[in-house]
Order: C-alpha cells, then sequence, then structure tokens
C-alpha cells in the first residue's frame, strides 16, 4: 500500500512538474491521448482525510507537506542533471546546432516525461498509466496527505486562535516553496523533453541512454574511488596522530624519568652534604 501510494504520488508530482500550463501560458503544445487508467487491484481502501480546515487537517497537511517537498527538491535536481547530459551528448554527436535550428515546441507526452523520470517501469509494474489532466495543487497536496494518514502521523497539540493560525501560515509557506519548485523543475523537464525527442527523431535516443548510463556509472565510479582515498587518508592521519600521541606520551615519560633521577641525585647530594657537616663537627669526614 505504502508503494501504491508513493507511486501516484510520484505521478501526480510529474504531472504537477511537467505539464503545460494551459490557463497562464501560450499553449504551443499538442496534447497526446493518454490510455484509460487502470485500477491497481491490491488498493481496497484509501485513506479517509480529516474534516477541511480542521486543527487535524492542517496538521495533516503540514506533516505532508515535510515530506514532499525533499521529494520534489530532489526530483528537480535529477531532471537538471538529466537536461545537462542530454545537451553535452547534442554537443558530443555534433547536433546541438541542428537540435537548436528546429526550434521543437513543447510536447506533452506523458510517456517521454516517465521515461525522463525513470519512473515508466514502476508505472507499468503497477499497471497505471498517467492522467490525461494535471491534478491542482490542492488534489497534489491532498494525495500527499492519504500517505500520511496511512503511514501514521505525529499528532500535534495546536490551540485554537492565534495558535492555529500561526500554524496555517507557516504549512501555506511551505506549500509555496514547493509550488516554487514545481515550476522550476518543470521548466527544466520541458527543455529536457524537447532534445529527448529531438535523439528520437534522429535515432539516436538509445544511444544516449547508453551513455548516460556509462556516464552514471563512471560518476559512481569516481565518487566511490574518492570516498577509499578519503578513508585512506583518514586511515592514515589517524594512524599518524596515534604515533604523535604516543612519541609525546614516551617523552613526557621520560622528562618525568629524568626529574625523578636529578631529584634522587639532588637528595643524595643534600645527605652527603649534611653527613659532612656533622663529620666536621666531630672530626670525621665521609667521602
Amino acid at each position: 500500500m505504502k508503494y501504491m501510494i508513493m507511486m501516484i504520488i510520484l505521478l501526480a508530482g510529474l504531472n504537477a512538474v511537467m505539464a503545460a500550463e494551459t490557463a497562464d501560458e501560450p499553449n504551443t503544445a499538442t496534447q497526446t491521448p493518454a490510455n484509460k487508467v487502470t485500477e491497481v487491484t491490491e488498493v481496497t481502501e484509501e485513506p479517509a482525510l480529516p474534516e477541511k480546515n480542521t486543527t487535524e487537517y492542517w496538521v495533516v497537511r503540514s506533516q505532508a507537506m515535510t515530506e514532499f517537498i525533499p521529494f520534489l527538491t530532489k526530483k528537480r535536481t535529477e531532471v537538471k542533471q538529466i537536461r545537462q547530459m542530454l545537451a553535452d551528448y547534442l554537443l558530443k554527436i555534433d547536433e546541438a546546432d541542428k537540435f537548436a535550428d528546429r526550434n521543437l515546441p513543447v510536447v506533452f507526452d506523458g510517456k517521454v516525461y516517465a521515461d525522463i523520470l525513470r519512473i515508466g517501469e514502476g508505472l507499468n509494474q503497477m499497471n497505471v498509466q498517467i492522467p490525461k489532466e494535471r491534478p491542482s495543487w490542492d488534489a497534489l497536496v491532498e494525495i500527499a496527505m492519504k500517505h500520511i494518514v496511512y503511514e501514521g502521523y505525529v499528532p500535534t497539540d495546536i490551540e485554537e486562535g492565534d495558535d492555529l493560525s500561526q500554524y496555517i501560515e507557516v504549512c501555506k509557506k511551505k506549500e509555496e516553496y514547493g509550488q516554487k519548485v514545481r515550476q522550476d523543475g518543470r521548466a527544466v523537464l520541458d527543455q529536457a523533453a524537447k532534445m529527448w525527442v529531438y535523439l528520437g527523431q534522429i535515432g539516436k535516443l538509445d544511444d544516449f541512454k547508453a551513455y548516460a548510463a556509462d556516464l552514471v556509472l563512471e560518476q559512481k565510479a569516481a565518487k566511490a574511488e574518492e570516498k577509499a582515498m578519503y578513508t585512506q587518508a583518514h586511515r592514515e592521519q589517524t594512524i599518524a596522530r596515534a604515533a604523535d600521541q604516543e612519541q609525546q606520551e614516551y617523552e613526557e615519560a621520560k622528562a618525568r624519568g629524568e626529574f625523578q633521577s636529578s631529584k634522587k641525585q639532588r637528595a643524595y647530594e643534600d645527605r652527603q652534604n649534611r653527613l659532612n657537616v656533622r663529620a666536621a663537627n666531630s672530626g670525621t669526614y665521609v667521602y
């Protein structure tokens, strides 16, 4: 159930991030028809949300945003990395200028966007298709809230009045940031989608996927090597510090030993002097 809900959140987030606006922006895109959504057989009952605008409702909504915003930021970062790899690959195969001259429009194709975000396989396993229309922000958040209700959330004691008003205001601020991340990610994803489609048109998409896979493996190997070097350097530093500490302790012990020896020597000499003084007084010297 948890996997199902998170995949639906991912699906909704996909549309929230990638869908072309129809009301606020000129619609230069053509929308490809989406297949009928198939129900997931393992879903038996949806979690019920608290009544809207109650204290419990805002507690759940706030905790949902706390979990959902990191997800959105993570996807935004991934899309930026993919866009950069696409741009680098176009330069690598000398197709960057031709792509720019083509001036492709933004086209909403659910399969393309799912492939870019690497969620297509998961959706296929669940027998779920991308919805035809982009859900509203509230609808998106409510999906995340259902996940929170199902998984369990931390009850929060909030008093009515100013306390609740401030809590709601904090939640809305988090949502403002979440929507900003969504908008940023959508713009990047649109750019990546155009390059993705172009590579498909010139028969280079599979080559790019292989290139991207190799690049990711190289990056992982480089990170692993860097981590190994850091671990080795840390180990050597630890050994060096231990050796320095041991040498310092030895020198301190030696110094203490020399101090004790000199103290004993002085005590011996003092004793001899006292004896000689006594001997002088008695007429007998001790050498």
